[in-house]
């Protein structure tokens, strides 16, 4: 048994992930049964150049990363943009839709702008039978207490997927953001934030600290 022993897995060859200084893993997530994971790999070719490609494995044991095999790529989740960078992957509750989270590079390091992609999958929890992949700009909080918007490091669903939540991630300030979406796990116009919760009372962590949604 294996029991409290932790396992490495080395996923640089896999994913084409070099050694450069912004070359490096941002999602690793699974689905609900374990039989498949997925990475967002984030190559940088050229200064702010980056794929947009989600890559999925199967797994003969569920969550065990060492039995992975069948590596498939879903390239080009928001059209081939190298200037997004992709953040985190989310699917609706049975599998059946996936979302791709990714900020806009081309912009100042702060103040960036946030996107989502989606799409609907004919077989639940397999990736590349991904329909037409759609993308929304996620809208910064307007009017809501909020001085100064940096980059969201994570974004997660409500149960019932008629909610969104974004976390402000590296900044002196911690918050989270919630968008209520038009009808459940729909983000084709999520809008604007319904309201922002300021957590630097509950989360005490050093400035400029990452700060994740899971």
């Amino acid at each position: 048994s294996n029991t409290g022993v932790g396992v490495a897995a080395d996923l640089s060859s896999e994913l084409s992930i070099g050694t450069g200084s912004m070359d490096r893993m941002r999602d690793l997530q699974f689905s609900a049964d374990g039989t498949k994971m997925y990475a967002l790999p984030e190559v940088n070719d050229a200064l702010y150049f980056f794929e947009d490609d989600v890559v999925q494995w199967d797994l003969s044991t569920p969550f065990d990363v060492t039995t992975r095999s069948n590596k498939q790529t879903e390239a080009n989740v928001f059209g081939g943009s190298n200037r997004k960078s992709m953040i985190d992957i989310k699917f609706k509750s049975d599998g059946t839709k996936a979302f791709v989270f990714a900020e806009d590079m081309s912009t100042e390091d702060f103040q960036r702008t946030n996107h989502v992609a989606s799409a609907t999958l004919s077989t639940a929890w397999d990736i590349t039978t991904a329909g037409t992949w759609s993308s929304a700009t996620l809208a910064q909080p307007s009017g809501l207490g909020v001085t100064y918007s940096f980059r969201l490091s994570g974004w997660h669903f409500s149960g019932d997927g008629t909610k969104l939540f974004g976390c402000e991630g590296i900044s002196s300030s911690k918050e989270m953001w919630q968008y209520s979406l038009s009808s459940a796990w729909n983000t084709a116009s999520p809008g604007s934030p319904t309201a922002v919760k300021d957590l630097d009372a509950l989360i005490t962590s050093p400035s400029y600290s990452p700060f994740h949604c899971v």
